[in-house]
């Protein structure tokens, strides 16, 4: 796909060519990266209630019930980073005859990812896998659990050879290439293959391990400065995907980040939280180095917990 964006689009239109009645519902976790939520919110044009659950896997699996046909979340929450347990969540949602879909894109290549469970999944390429921003996407679909997935909108790469004059009859490709309506980026898809071969010479378990330890000192560092500072993300290196949020208003994130740009140090922020990512070609001097830049802008600017705009 050119992005994840456009994987969830087609999928979810997969969902609702397999029928869906105004008293089926869908689930999704309303503080989720919002294209998450934004391409199931089509299906209440057909009825369906979308159901906005918290960010933990309790309520996500609370909210399923026999008339759930399609539970669409990421792999750990967008805000602060905590995983879910997607294979409780799966199990759930196949007990009922649901569709699963997770949105990968925080954790591919972070974290080790059993496939099985579900349905299908999308990601970004341009975080943790290191291709190019808004190039190319991926979009797998699990055959056994979804072999007839069917797309709403076909193209002539969807179907097998057709030979004119056209008759109004095709075939779709067996493979999941049926979803690809056009032509693929192929410049995109190339540099993520560069990409990927620059991840190569590490083991999944050496990239996993260097990025929780990373982040392990990122909430050490962050509780040296004293501030007061909240961090959203879970403790437990066991519990969280790739990166460490602190709580923070938008606003003033924004002027902190702009501050750190001036120094050399990119952090990223939004929904709010300040984020800090660490990745391969960052060790532990980075982290201190950042930590203590990002404590010297707080003082700068009066940080104080208990003041409202921060």
């Amino acid at each position: 796909m050119s992005n994840a964006t456009e994987g969830l689009i087609k999928l979810v239109g997969c969902v609702a060519m397999e029928g869906m009645n105004p008293d089926d519902n869908v689930i999704t976790v309303g503080n989720s990266y919002p294209t998450v939520p934004l391409t199931v919110e089509r299906l209440r044009k057909l009825g369906v209630e979308i159901r906005l659950c918290e960010a933990t896997t309790e309520a996500i699996i609370a909210a399923i019930d026999s008339r759930t046909r399609l539970i669409a979340i990421e792999a750990c929450n967008y805000v602060s980073c905590e995983l879910f347990d997607l294979e409780r969540i799966a199990e759930a949602a196949h007990a009922v005859g649901a569709r699963i879909i997770i949105d990968v894109s925080q954790v591919a290549s972070v974290l080790p990812l059993a496939l099985a469970p579900f349905d299908a999944l999308v990601a970004t390429t341009y975080k943790w896998l290191g291709a190019e921003s808004n190039g190319a996407g991926i979009c797998w679909i699990n055959r056994e659990r979804w072999p007839d997935i069917t797309p709403e909108n076909v193209g002539w790469y969807a179907v097998l050879p057709i030979v004119l004059p056209f008759t109004g009859e095709y075939q779709l490709k067996p493979t999941a290439s049926r979803l690809e309506a056009g032509g693929l980026p192929w410049r995109d898809l190339n540099i993520l293959r560069d990409a990927l071969r620059h991840l190569s010479p590490f083991s999944q378990q050496e990239i996993t391990e260097h990025i929780r330890e990373l982040g392990n000192e990122i909430i050490a560092e962050l509780d040296k400065l004293n501030l007061g500072l909240t961090i959203l993300s879970p403790r437990d290196a066991q519990r969280r995907g790739s990166y460490i949020s602190v709580k923070m208003s938008d606003e003033m994130a924004r002027m902190v980040c702009a501050r750190l740009n001036e120094r050399g140090i990119y952090l990223s922020f939004g929904q709010g939280r300040l984020r800090l990512g660490p990745w391969l070609h960052n060790g532990s001097e980075d982290v201190k180095l950042a930590v203590q830049i990002l404590g010297e802008a707080l003082r700068e600017m009066n940080y104080a917990p208990d003041d409202g705009v921060w």
